[in-house]
């Protein structure tokens, strides 16, 4: 999705850079996780979103994440960290309840805005 629509210029790259952050901690936290980079694959800051109906082995010490925000910031600004910022105010169990009830990306995006 991040390649698709000209966020990133080189996936490899990128998922290089979200699996080597991933490494030095894993990042997921009640059911979410929220694998981010600075990168030079990042042509624009943005996040690609991901619900799953059944939780994916992830390596986190808690429960198992159903809801993923991974988040693409150029190397030459810290766009994730504003990012991540604004996810964590609406982390818990009602927006993952949330997101597992919506049917299209525009109530995803809907209740995030919100």
């Amino acid at each position: 999705m991040l390649l698709k629509n000209n966020r990133i210029d080189n996936k490899e790259n990128f998922l290089a850079g979200i699996y080597e952050r991933e490494a030095q901690c894993v990042t997921s936290d009640m059911g979410i996780t929220y694998p981010h980079t600075k990168n030079a694959a990042v042509i624009e800051p943005a996040i690609a979103i991901g619900v799953s109906k059944t939780a994916i082995e992830y390596g986190a010490d808690d429960d198992q994440p159903t809801v993923f925000f991974m988040i693409a910031s150029p190397e030459s600004g810290d766009h994730h960290i504003y990012a991540l910022q604004a996810l964590f105010e609406k982390f818990g169990d009602d927006l993952i309840a949330d997101m597992h009830k919506a049917t299209t990306e525009q109530e995803i995006l809907n209740l995030l805005i919100n």
